[in-house]
């Protein structure tokens, strides 16, 4: 007969306990993995706000650093030049608070992108956009792939959802991560630096995405 297998004889490694449990701590706070975020931020027993706090206070004091990080991968993205120079508009906005202009550029950036890249769905809506969530799913993920899925449910399950109700903005209204129908209809307002932070690493992995699938279809 096989052995049972229980939590008790399984031996999962320390490190691999440790990602997991911290890939579970992102989730909760809601908040875009990247590659430039310190793990350790995750680790301990404060609250989700204090978690929030901290990473935001770590970027924002290491905002030279991590801008340097962020223009280094972005002059590498086969992406258009308006795109490249909207992004780096709202990298400069961050260290002078102006976290206002962050969301409304960028978003509408995003879907700038996908209409370009993307030309059937140059007169599309916001539905439209399916297309660049299909492209992502069919993707082999390589350099992203620590942060994927979390990324790509944000995508799926809030960034492009509609807002129909006060039900539907209470529900949204604490989460970092902005919402496309909230912030350029004006119903909710995105001023902080958690939210333009959030909206730049999501640009990052959209523009890392579009990158690799191009390089992708170059190689077949």
């Amino acid at each position: 007969e096989h052995a049972a297998i229980s939590a008790q004889n399984l031996k999962v490694p320390e490190e691999v306990l440790i990602g997991f449990r911290r890939l579970s701590r992102l989730q909760t706070i809601r908040w875009i993995g990247h590659d430039t975020m310190p793990m350790e931020l995750l680790d301990g027993d404060g609250t989700d706000e204090q978690v929030v706090e901290a990473i935001v206070e770590y970027y924002l004091k290491n905002w030279v650093s991590v801008r340097k990080t962020l223009l280094l991968r972005l002059a590498e993205y086969q992406i258009d030049e308006e795109t490249k120079a909207a992004y780096r508009e709202a990298l400069d906005a961050v260290p002078v608070g102006l976290y206002r202009l962050v969301v409304p550029c960028l978003v509408a950036g995003i879907e700038r992108l996908v209409r370009i890249e993307f030309p059937e769905l140059k007169f599309g809506g916001v539905n439209k956009l399916d297309k660049l969530r299909r492209m992502i799913e069919n993707m082999t993920v390589e350099g992203a792939a620590m942060f994927h899925l979390l990324v790509y449910d944000c995508l799926e399950e809030h960034l492009y959802i509609d807002v129909k109700d006060d039900m539907q903005i209470a529900a949204i209204k604490s989460n970092p991560v902005p919402n496309r129908h909230a912030a350029l209809h004006g119903l909710l307002s995105y001023n902080t630096a958690a939210s333009a932070l959030n909206t730049i690493f999501l640009c990052d992995y959209v523009f890392s995405m579009i990158d690799a699938n191009k390089r992708q279809q170059m190689m077949n």
